[in-house]
């Protein structure tokens, strides 16, 4: 299911990147949206739902709690990817970093991504981080990469983007205690 194109360039949030505010904004989409759904996608978000509402009824998080909201947030942002009405994505918007929503895709824009790096290995360690251009990253961090996507990104496990315009691409060692990094930018 994808959503119609009624949602194209629309944004759902703005203003704040803070995860208690994020979560219920992107969560308001899908349950809109639920009516739409298969049984499977409308269970997923009764889940995310309650999950949301234990998280959101805390006074004060607690290092878990944020941890478990960073997890919800990663969730929602790739339930609203693959959703996303047909060539768009959703992520923040190429000028401001605190909008969210459904973004096009210009079509020439595949064309103009650039993947840079030699993909040389970074082992994990036990907690699954790892070091790339002086900057640690966690494994769990990662997204896998939408149908949506473009085609170089898909070609790889996962992907962590920085801005509209760029982020990190892993693929795992099959071992699991390793992954291959590079950075990508349009």
């Amino acid at each position: 299911m994808r959503l119609d194109k009624r949602w194209k360039d629309v944004g759902v949030s703005h203003g704040t990147m803070r995860e208690e505010d994020l979560i219920p904004s992107f969560l308001s989409v899908l349950e809109a949206e639920a009516g739409n759904m298969d049984p499977s996608m409308r269970q997923r978000v009764a889940d995310i739902r309650k999950a949301a509402d234990w998280l959101l009824d805390e006074q004060e998080w607690d290092e878990e709690d944020q941890e478990t909201a960073t997890d919800l947030t990663h969730e929602l942002f790739d339930f609203l990817d693959e959703i996303a009405p047909e060539g768009c994505c959703f992520g923040s918007h190429e000028g401001d970093g605190s909008d969210y929503g459904f973004w096009s895709i210009p079509e020439e824009e595949e064309d103009e991504i650039e993947v840079i790096g030699n993909g040389h290995w970074r082992y994990l360690d036990p907690d699954g981080f790892f070091t790339y251009r002086g900057s640690q990253y966690r494994l769990d961090d990662f997204m896998a990469p939408a149908s949506a996507a473009p085609t170089v990104i898909q070609e790889h496990d996962g992907y962590q983007p920085d801005s509209f315009f760029s982020g990190i691409l892993i693929d795992l060692h099959p071992e699991g205690d390793a992954v291959r990094v590079w950075t990508y930018i349009s």
